[in-house]
């Protein structure tokens, strides 16, 4: 019976083919093993990570509005030039009645940037630095002019007085009146009127646009010709 099976090469072949059967099914179950076995430790460790308590950050911003975000607060030293702008509209906002807070900052270019507001509510204005500067070094019509438009704004944008700028457009009329008015005073009219045709005369721009325009006028006319020359001929 033994010399049947163990000199037989058929049962031989499927006997060696069944045992490396075995062999891959056993590394196969082996595979799964270690996949479930590390599927399971994964779900272990998002299990874990779960059931820690996340660490809570409390938002510095909570409760306040846009306009308390600017707030400095009391230690800032300004520099000289923005406490100087600072010094000329706090007082005339506590002279129009206006119960808040004025902040100075300066923009990315050296404008001088107002910040007036109450916590709940932030009107802003920048003031021209150039103005600004000069009205710092003692110019009083330079002066004058910034404190009239810091005033007018206030007016406008926080107490919503709308003639603020309708007295700052009259303003602006009486200057450009005043500054046309003085050199009609020192020549006459038509002594006046001579220069600027002479200049018009002489304008490069102007000199252009003329080229230009008989330019075209010629070329308008030499189609013109051409599309009469052959029905004359007819």
């Amino acid at each position: 019976m033994s010399n049947v099976f163990f000199n037989n090469p058929f049962w031989t072949y499927w006997a060696l083919t069944f045992a490396v059967f075995l062999i891959y099914a056993a590394s196969f179950l082996v595979a799964a093993l270690d996949v479930r076995e590390e599927i399971a430790e994964q779900l272990r460790k998002a299990e874990q990570r779960r059931a820690r308590p996340k660490p809570r950050f409390e938002d510095p911003l909570a409760g306040r509005s846009v306009a308390a975000t600017l707030d400095p607060g009391a230690n800032r030293q300004l520099p000289p030039f923005l406490q100087w702008v600072y010094d000329e509209v706090a007082p005339m906002a506590q002279r129009l009645g206006i119960e808040a807070r004025v902040l100075v900052y300066q923009d990315s270019k050296g404008h001088p940037l107002v910040h007036v507001t109450d916590g709940q509510r932030l009107v802003s204005y920048r003031l021209d630095r150039t103005l600004a500067e000069e009205a710092r070094a003692g110019n009083p019509q330079s002066l004058e002019e910034a404190r009239r438009r810091v005033e007018a704004f206030l007016r406008l944008e926080w107490l919503g007085d709308t003639t603020a700028m309708q007295r700052t457009t009259e303003l602006a009329k009486e200057a450009k009146a005043k500054g046309e008015a003085a050199p009609s005073e020192e020549a006459p009219a038509p002594a006046a009127a001579a220069p600027r045709q002479a200049s018009g005369a002489t304008d490069p721009k102007a000199a252009e646009r003329q080229r230009l325009i008989e330019e075209a006028k010629a070329r308008a006319a030499a189609r013109k010709a051409q599309q009469q020359g052959p029905g004359s001929e007819s």
